[in-house]
């Protein structure tokens, strides 16, 4: 039998500009002043990569400087959380064939390698920066919680799961692929 291999989207600058509006020139500079992690001769960025970007892209169109936005998207894995809810979608993950299949069915609870939480009990909706300057921020699901805490404190609430959908959406192409599938269980 054979052993099944997943190979992950890569996303070229045009892509991630996009994706995530930020340019070519932009990303450049961002991988100069060493905010975006890769290889030497670096021309495509990773799903996880592109993910980060999402949430870098997001926090600094509200002014947010690029050291800090890097650092809150770093927090705890939250590109992986924006990748996971992207695997939800229907022709995010493909077989060898190009039909559409669901990641819980096919790749279990998470994917070790890329410390993505697929199981649902694994997953954390919203990021909530209570503090930009020094990356201070939790993970929940609960918008109460939300509610709560922003009584007391101001937060930056950043939706992990609405970042996935946008991810899914503006990539325009599946985002794993796997081949020679007979070890997945069906």
């Amino acid at each position: 039998m054979a052993k099944a291999i997943l190979t992950t989207a890569t996303f070229r600058p045009a892509e991630i500009e996009t994706i995530t509006g930020i340019t070519p020139e932009n990303l450049r500079d961002l991988r100069k002043r060493g905010y975006v992690e890769g290889a030497g001769g670096w021309t495509a960025a990773s799903l996880v990569q592109t993910a980060r970007l999402i949430i870098v892209s997001r926090l600094s169109a509200i002014g947010i400087p690029p050291a800090a936005s890097w650092e809150i998207a770093q927090h705890e894995n939250a590109a992986e959380q924006v990748v996971a809810f992207a695997l939800d979608f229907d022709g995010a993950i493909v077989d060898q064939n190009g039909r559409a299949i669901k990641a819980g069915l096919h790749l279990g609870n998470e994917l070790p390698q890329w410390k993505l939480p697929l199981s649902s009990a694994k997953r954390r909706r919203f990021l909530c920066v209570s503090d930009w300057k020094s990356a201070k921020a939790f993970f929940t699901n609960d918008a109460k919680k939300i509610y709560y805490t922003q009584a007391e404190v101001p937060l930056l609430t950043l939706d992990l799961k609405a970042y996935g959908a946008l991810l899914f959406d503006k990539a325009r192409k599946p985002l794993i692929q796997i081949e020679g599938e007979n070890d997945v269980p069906r």
